[in-house]
């Protein structure tokens, strides 16, 4: 019995330690307006979505593009600000790409947007924001 108590213990705390690891090669999901945190003390933040993209089942003239507006925080560190950057996928500008390079606690990261969901949909109506959901890579990067 007192085995099954410590097995159900350690998996119950397993379960609970899990992290997103940026040097697992894994891919984060985040809803909009959602922080996820990412070791080393870092928290990623969907705080804004444009959707200009073509709808399925819809003839453009031009395909368009959704743009998100993303906040990077290191935790602890009172003194650094939050970074702010916009990440595109679709047609693009320099402006907007869909990756960036940004600095944290003295280590390089690059971050690449790499889906923005719902795809717009002419049949549907309007997606509402809060349906939104980004998938990211974050990666430590060479200097």
């Amino acid at each position: 019995m007192k085995n099954k108590v410590l097995v159900w213990m350690l998996v119950v705390g397993i379960a609970a330690c899990q992290e997103v690891s940026i040097y697992r090669n894994e891919d984060l999901k985040i809803k909009y307006k959602e922080t996820a945190q990412l070791p080393p003390s870092i928290t990623l933040t969907f705080r804004e979505v444009v959707d200009s993209r073509c709808p399925l089942n819809a003839y453009c003239l031009q395909t368009g593009n959704a743009v998100v507006t993303l906040e990077i925080k290191p935790i602890g560190s009172s003194s650094a600000s939050p970074q702010e950057v916009e990440l595109c996928v679709g047609a693009c500008s320099s402006d907007a790409p869909d990756t960036t390079y940004i600095n944290i606690n003295g280590t390089r990261y690059k971050l690449t947007l790499l889906e923005v969901a719902p795809y717009p949909n002419f049949s549907k109506s309007l997606t509402p924001k809060e349906e939104y959901s980004i998938k990211v890579k974050l990666r430590k990067s060479p200097k």
